[in-house]
Parts: C-alpha cells; structure tokens; sequence
C-alpha cells in the first residue's frame, strides 16, 4: 500500500481497483462475472476523490497527485487498456468497461473534460459506421446509449444496467 498522505479513502480506492483489475483480466478470459455494483461504486467513490482533489487552476507544469493517487490513476489506466482475450460462453465483454474508465482517465488529465458537477462518464464509439453516444452513471450504474445523428432528430435512447452486455438489449 503506497498512502502517504493519511487519507483512508485512498487506501480503499487501492484495494479496490487492484480488485477491479483482477476482476477484469480474469472476465477477459472467460473466468468469472464483472462485479457490475463493485465496478459502479469504485468508479462513483474515485470521482468524488479527484473530483476534490484535482488542482484546476494549477499550471500543466505543476499538475500532479500524491503518491496513493498516483497508484489509484495507474490502476485506472491498467485498467482502461483491457481487451477481450477470448469470446465468453456468456458473450460478455471488457472493453466498454474499460472505455469507460480510460475517459475518466482521459478527464482526469485533461482537468477541463473532467465532470465536475455530476458523475457522469461521457464517450463515443463508432459502430457499422454510425456514432453511438455512451453516457455511463457512477451513481446509478445505467448506461445510456444513443446514436449521434443530425438526420434522426428523436433518436431511440437505450438505458442499459448491464454494461458488459450492453450492446444485447432492444
């Protein structure tokens, strides 16, 4: 455990991605179930921790975490970087999960994509040509999904709890 700063919410922030990200190499191979409610409430408690700690006003130059956050951002972006290693009997997927976590990363670097008025992870994906619009809830777990287009003015909007199937649902 690398907290120096005294902040239990760190140390369990590092327990928990480093459960995540073993959660996530194992799903990738077929093993196990993706902890939906473990995976929402790790994303939900990380945004709150960054959402205070995040310098907003410092300069790039001087952009930067202690040392347990540091740790917590490198187990997000071990995380981010998963793929799907073999098909699930189940047709599971890592990958959105992974996409999400890799646009908060995203926003993290980039302090001025961060959400910073509600945790809401927002990305884009391009699907058989068309762009599909993901917004993911850290409070709620739903994953909205709806296609990006300027022909369709009422674009069916999909409210998805299961994220590692997301793509599944009518």
């Amino acid at each position: 455990m690398f907290v120096l700063d005294n902040d239990e919410r760190i140390a369990e922030l590092q327990q928990a991605w480093d459960e995540l990200v073993a959660i996530a190499e194992a799903f990738a191979c077929d093993e196990g179930e993706l902890d939906q409610e473990l995976f929402r409430d790790v994303l939900l408690k990380t945004w709150k921790l960054f959402s205070e700690r995040i310098d907003f006003d410092a300069k790039y130059s001087e952009y930067c975490f202690p040392i347990g956050m540091a740790y917590v951002f490198g187990r997000m972006m071990e995380y981010s970087d998963k793929k799907q290693v073999i098909e699930r009997e189940d047709d599971g997927d890592i990958e959105l999960s992974a996409r999400i976590v890799k646009k908060l990363v995203s926003s993290i670097m980039n302090r001025d994509m961060f959400p910073r008025d509600e945790p809401v992870i927002e990305c884009r994906m391009k699907i058989d040509g068309n762009i599909i619009r993901l917004v993911y809830n850290c409070e709620t777990g739903v994953l909205r999904v709806s296609e990006k287009s300027k022909n369709k003015p009422n674009d069916k909007v999909l409210e998805i709890n299961d994220i590692s199937r997301w793509w599944d649902m009518e």
